[in-house]
């Protein structure tokens, strides 16, 4: 029980935060497309973590896709700070100044070789038959390193753009500092994954077998914990800057709690066994 309950968590915060993300986009974000994509992209960059806790031996790619997805979320919110864009008539974007104009273009540049440099580690095993391949060039090793940089880098971006698109407003270094220790955990992570390179466990219950490094207990909880509280302030933050419409995401939060209730509920009076 203990560890099925233990992996439910970091699978519902997970569940969760993507679903709160992308309802959110539709009540504060009604009249800004570009917030209304940046949410989008946000709940996105969550949902492909699922697998880290629904199934075995998930691919270490898929951390850095939702780092890419940080970034981008970082570019778009300077961008919507310099630029505001309103679905409104008669609106439309405000032209930038030519110096603003060229940061967020080499912005969106970095971001766009970011990803490439993702799906560069791959080439190494067309370059190197398995039983050949260096040590350091695995590709389980490559990709989970460039994953975890890519990460970085997104965390940051999305601290960064917060702060632009608040202005004068007060908030971003709370996010920040939430960032800076999912950032720690991340490369605790990716130490503790190095350290442990042989992860091919195969298990007949995902739900029910106990969590295997690197994905342990501990990083089941400080994921979950993390993801929950990163989500609640950069939406927090968002809702602060926007304004329209700040009061019906409460409802909306009160809808997701007891939805969560009903759904450990269910879990709980399902029987579970733990195995001999």
């Amino acid at each position: 029980m203990h560890v099925y309950l233990t992996k439910v968590f970091a699978w519902l915060a997970t569940v969760v935060c993507a679903t709160v993300c992308a309802r959110g986009a539709f009540l504060i974000a009604k009249n800004a497309p570009r917030l209304f994509t940046i949410l989008i992209l946000f709940s996105l960059n969550w949902a492909i973590l699922i697998p880290y806790y629904s199934e075995p031996n998930p691919s270490e790619l898929l951390a850095g896709f939702a780092g890419f997805l940080l970034v981008y979320v970082g570019v778009l919110l300077r961008r919507e700070a310099v630029s505001p864009l309103q679905a409104e008539a008669g609106a439309s974007e405000k032209l930038l100044p030519a110096a603003n104009l060229k940061e967020l273009v080499s912005e969106e540049q970095i971001a766009v070789r970011l990803l490439i440099v993702l799906i560069a580690p791959s080439v190494i095993g067309l370059s190197f038959p398995s039983h050949s391949s260096p040590a350091f060039l695995k590709l389980e090793f490559t990709s989970t390193i460039v994953s975890t940089l890519i990460t970085l880098i997104g965390l940051y971006a999305v601290c960064s753009g917060v702060r632009s698109y608040l202005g004068n407003k007060k908030g971003w270094k709370s996010l920040a500092l939430i960032a800076i220790l999912y950032s720690v955990i991340e490369v605790i992570f990716t130490v503790t994954f190095l350290l442990h390179p042989n992860q091919g466990v195969q298990v007949a219950d995902y739900w029910r077998t106990a969590p295997v490094p690197p994905m342990t207990e501990p990083f089941l909880i400080m994921y979950g914990l993390l993801k929950l509280v990163f989500t609640a302030m950069f939406l927090f933050l968002l809702i602060r800057g926007n304004r329209p419409d700040a009061p019906s995401m409460w409802d909306e939060v009160v809808k997701f709690v007891y939805l969560i209730i009903v759904i450990l509920t269910l879990g709980l009076i399902h029987p579970h066994y733990e195995p001999d």
